[in-house]
């Protein structure tokens, strides 16, 4: 398996049912040396979440969503970069926690 589908797979099983999925540009590195750690914009029932790789954290952003609550809101103890509703995972575990609080948001 290439790295380019690797990543595809691992990041989409932190979704529990995507309804529709488009792979992006990578949103932090735009040189060749990204181009197989392409993000994607994953449809949800909230809405849509843009995820991928930035350095050795996962972005998660969800300002295109029902929930408006910022990441400072929604994680308060998390100690990691946060701003506006965008917040970085370290790894595919703390991603999927943080997935799995926001999909059980309403707004």
């Amino acid at each position: 398996m290439t790295e380019r589908e690797e990543n595809r797979e691992k990041i989409l099983a932190l979704f529990p049912k995507p309804i529709f999925v488009e792979e992006v540009p990578n949103g932090y590195c735009p040189n060749e040396c990204c181009k197989d750690r392409p993000w994607f914009l994953v449809a949800t029932h909230i809405g849509h979440i843009l995820i991928g790789w930035r350095k050795r954290v996962i972005s998660i952003c969800w300002d295109r969503t029902t929930v408006k609550h910022t990441a400072d809101e929604m994680f308060p103890t998390e100690n990691v970069t946060k701003y506006d509703r965008t917040i970085h995972a370290w790894g595919y575990e703390k991603a999927r926690a943080y997935l799995g609080i926001l999909l059980a948001r309403e707004q």
